[in-house]
């Protein structure tokens, strides 16, 4: 379904016109809209820690996630794999989160290295997509 999804939305931009994409990219309310200004969050705590992520998941990322899946799927049985699996999860999540340190992927690589008794990172992003499927309900419910 992603992919006739995506291609729809292929075939659907290209059809915009060089004019029509000008006329878009000077509109004051659709660049504003872009800016993302009004963005809301969504937060889960860890500890003592609130960690702030974006409670949508652009087209550029939800591709992304996508396309890992897949490769994640295909890879684990290899120690290159998992080393490939580890650095989709650190990028994921400093993708998603909003604040610094939480917005950069070596953040996520050193607290799974210093922090792997308590297993950190997958819980965290464990928690973050379940709070991302709680918004993703929502919309279906809306459908």
């Amino acid at each position: 379904m992603a992919v006739i999804e995506t291609e729809f939305v292929k075939e659907a931009f290209a059809e915009i016109t060089e004019m029509e994409n000008r006329e878009f990219s000077a509109n004051e309310k659709i660049r504003k809209l872009l800016s993302g200004k009004d963005e809301k969050y969504a937060s889960v705590m860890f500890g003592e820690v609130e960690i702030r992520f974006l409670p949508f998941v652009g087209k550029r990322l939800r591709h992304k996630m996508i396309l890992a899946k897949k490769e994640i799927d295909a890879s684990t049985e290899s120690e290159s794999g998992l080393a490939r699996t580890e650095q989709l999860l650190y990028d994921t999540l400093g993708a998603l989160c909003v604040d610094e340190p939480f917005n950069n992927w070596k953040t996520w690589a050193y607290i799974d290295e210093k922090g792997d008794s308590i297993g950190g990172v997958q819980r965290i992003f464990l928690l973050i997509m379940s709070e991302l499927g709680k918004y993703n309900e929502d919309v279906k419910n809306f459908r």
